[in-house]
């Protein structure tokens, strides 16, 4: 999902924003770290009743979080950092949504 994307999940209720990164600290490319680093961001969950605003994590917790009967999971963050700063509008957060 592109920042501002908005994803309906067929069959269910629930929709899913990605409203941004709040952070990206992940080591860059080719580049010696002390530790690998974390991006971070925000999802906006809704379902029938309810919405809630939760930030995940590529490495830290929380990566995923729940609404209703499901789960939505960040499984990965790109483009990965390669010592330039990304663009808000270049990332993209794939996620996921299971039963827990």
């Amino acid at each position: 999902m592109a920042p501002g994307q908005t994803t309906g999940i067929v069959g269910t209720p629930l929709t899913v924003r990605f409203t941004g990164v709040a952070q990206d600290s992940r080591c860059p490319l080719q580049a010696a770290c002390f530790w690998a680093g974390d991006g971070a961001v925000v999802v906006v969950v809704s379902g029938a009743a309810f919405s809630r605003t939760d930030t995940l994590h590529t490495n830290l917790p929380p990566r995923a979080t729940d609404l209703d009967a499901y789960r939505v999971t960040l499984v990965a963050l790109a483009p990965y950092p390669i010592g330039a700063p990304i663009p808000l509008g270049d990332y993209r957060a794939t996620l996921v949504v299971s039963l827990p």
